[in-house]
C-alpha cells in the first residue's frame, strides 16, 4: 500500500473508478515517479526533483494538475472541458481523455529538461 492506494480506497465508490483510472495512467506515463502527498492531494514526483503532477478526486470531477504551463502550451486542446490557469477537471460520467493526459505529461516533462 501506499499513500495514494490508501487515498483511492478510501474514495466514496462513484469517484474511485475514474480517479483510479487517471493513477493508472500516470503510473505508465511516469514509471519512475516517486509517490507523494502535496498539497492534500496525491502527487507525482520526479526522483530528487519537483512534483509533476497533482490530482484529487472531487464531487463533480477529478481535478488533475499538471502545472500552468502545459494547460497554457495545448490551450487550443482542452476544448470541451472545464479547467484553470494551473487544473483540469475531468467529469466522472465522460471518458478519461488519455490522449490530451498524456501530451499535458509530455509537456511537462519536456519544461524539466
Amino acid at each position: 500500500m501506499s499513500v495514494i492506494t490508501d487515498y483511492l480506497r478510501d474514495l466514496p465508490a462513484a469517484q474511485r473508478p475514474q480517479t483510479q483510472a487517471l493513477y493508472e495512467l500516470l503510473q505508465r506515463l511516469l514509471p519512475a515517479a516517486v509517490e507523494t502527498f502535496s498539497y492534500g492531494m496525491p502527487a507525482l514526483r520526479q526522483p530528487g526533483g519537483p512534483v509533476l503532477v497533482y490530482f484529487g478526486a472531487f464531487k463533480g470531477w477529478v481535478g488533475f494538475y499538471p502545472t500552468s504551463a502545459p494547460l497554457s502550451a495545448l490551450a487550443s486542446e482542452l476544448v470541451g472541458f472545464s479547467h484553470s490557469k494551473g487544473a483540469l477537471q475531468l467529469p466522472y460520467d465522460r471518458p478519461l481523455p488519455e490522449t490530451l493526459i498524456a501530451k499535458l505529461v509530455a509537456v511537462r516533462l519536456a519544461a524539466l529538461n
